[in-house]
């Protein structure tokens, strides 16, 4: 091997002695060279490094475009999202602005002094009510509608009665 033969030059011992402190066997495979020596991983030549360090930056840059794909997938999403909110909000202000309507203010408050957050959607009418008793906004007393389910009923029998 290149590097124990680099290694008996520079030390002045033989590659059998060499091979013999690090405790190597006849027939070492490289691996078992670097871990005698406490090394993760060596290159001996300039094309193994660059072959690695090539294959490196090829890994890197494929998760970088494919976490790129994410991140717009992503950002794609957040921007439905957002734009479904913002539908979702206007349909629901449209809601509240008509039941807001039906109810007679006398100092003209807006929609828009509403908290939203507060407001029970099953009973809005009340909620809106509620809201204006809190801001002090005066409501307009509503006229207990009149109803004529009431129909003038007669019942005039013909005919003789009779029990059995």
């Amino acid at each position: 091997m290149e590097l124990l033969n680099k290694l008996s030059e520079k030390l002045g011992l033989s590659t059998q002695e060499i091979a013999e402190r690090l405790g190597l066997p006849e027939n070492y495979k490289r691996i078992e060279l670097l871990n005698s020596l406490g090394i993760y991983s060596i290159f001996e030549t300039k094309e193994e490094l660059t072959n690695y360090l090539n294959s490196k930056i090829v890994n890197k840059m494929e998760e970088n475009e494919k976490l790129s794909k994410e991140l717009e997938l992503y950002t794609n999403q957040v921007e439905s999202l957002a734009q479904e909110t913002t539908k979702n909000k206007s349909r629901l202000m449209e809601v509240v602005e008509q039941e807001f309507n039906k109810i007679s203010f006398l100092n003209s408050p807006t929609v828009d002094l509403l908290n939203i957050d507060e407001l029970d959607f099953k009973n809005l009418n009340k909620s809106i009510l509620k809201q204006a008793e809190k801001n002090n906004w005066k409501v307009a007393e509503a006229q207990p509608e009149k109803k004529d389910d009431k129909k003038e009923f007669a019942f005039y029998p013909k005919g003789v009665i009779s029990t059995f």
